[in-house]
């Protein structure tokens, strides 16, 4: 039976370097006692993990011809050429990749039947590659990242690619108390609690939407219901600040994040997931999570990711509900109302 994990197979097993074996061998090299200190330390340990395809990139690689293509677009991604994406992209592939940890760098490859692309503006498939958790993963283009949702470590009798060991492994389902895989959360406290924290040490955190201080008026028009709000940490330092409101018969859910460090592609890909790890959102069929509705806006010099969901109380076919705490406008009123008071 092949190795795999949920809908993902090995087709490469990882050649990990000893971390302390390397550093060894710089320090003689270069005579210098900590090199482990020096910019770009750690992009020598890139891409030693495992690799994993897709099901369906799997299946279709027992073609020759696609199967080359897809390990030479393997090869292109480790040698830093990255395909079909952004200049910006490729800066932040550079720093993720020698600055960072090398998650979320990504590439983008174009495969045509016929190998014939003079004068073609399509390809005939797409696929993309990602590092993520020190292992990289190849999937369609079209196909949504579930790699990102399985757990790291053997979990309720399951299995982690480290410890596949020739046994077919079902994914897990995300555990909504669980930390977003991208950084480590700095608190967990929401709402009321969290504004006076982060007003309190701005300085702690990454930029928080200025919606935070601003009182809800009701419209004119009445067919529009303001439901709840709630603000806090969604990954690292990075908060967040969602509102909940009616429009006609429909609840929309619009949360904003401020854009630092951050891509059109992790917001479209990652965002959902990311909010279901922080127990947030839930839905009822991960494979079917729904696209986002992205935008951006300036507020106060700081440029903010606005992410729009449609909920399902009032959508049947929609997937997604919320399910983390929820607080009143009048209570964030209060606090606002008070902050100013206190500062005349």
């Amino acid at each position: 039976m092949e190795e795999r994990i949920g809908n993902y197979y090995r087709i490469r097993q990882g050649k990990r370097q000893d971390p302390e074996s390397v550093r060894k061998s710089l320090q003689k090299g270069y005579g210098i006692q900590h090199p482990e200190r020096i910019n770009g330390y750690q992009g020598l340990f890139f891409g030693q993990g495992d690799v994993f395809a897709s099901g369906e990139v799997y299946e279709r690689m027992k073609n020759e011809t696609f199967r080359s293509f897809v390990m030479n677009s393997l090869r292109l991604f480790e040698k830093e050429n990255y395909g079909d994406i952004s200049k910006g992209d490729i800066e932040e592939n550079g720093e993720s990749r020698w600055l960072g940890n090398g998650d979320k760098v990504f590439g983008r490859y174009g495969f045509y039947l016929d190998n014939n692309y003079l004068g073609r503006k399509e390809y005939d498939d797409c696929i993309r590659i990602r590092v993520w958790n020190g292992n990289t993963w190849i999937v369609y283009d079209s196909e949504p990242d579930m790699f990102l949702l399985l757990d790291e470590e053997k979990e309720n009798g399951q299995d982690s690619p480290d410890n596949t060991n020739n046994t077919a492994v079902q994914g897990a389902t995300p555990d909504a108390k669980e930390e977003w895989k991208t950084g480590e959360v700095v608190t967990n406290i929401e709402g009321i609690e969290f504004l006076r924290e982060y007003r309190a040490h701005p300085e702690k955190y990454l930029s928080l939407s200025p919606l935070q201080r601003m009182p809800v008026i009701e419209r004119e028009n009445k067919n529009t219901t303001h439901f709840f709000w709630n603000a806090g940490i969604l990954e690292g330092r990075r908060p967040y600040f969602a509102r909940c409101w009616k429009m006609f018969h429909v609840i929309n859910l619009t949360v904003y994040v401020v854009s630092t460090g951050l891509n059109d592609w992790d917001m479209n890909h990652l965002f959902v997931p990311m909010m279901i790890r922080r127990g947030l959102l839930n839905a009822d069929d991960i494979l079917k999570i729904p696209p986002c509705n992205i935008g951006k806006t300036w507020q106060e010099g700081y440029q903010y990711y606005v992410i729009h969901l449609v909920l399902k109380d009032e959508k049947p076919q929609q997937n997604i509900r919320w399910i983390g705490k929820t607080f009143t406008y009048d209570e964030l009123n209060r606090l606002n109302s008070a902050r100013k008071t206190a500062e005349t």
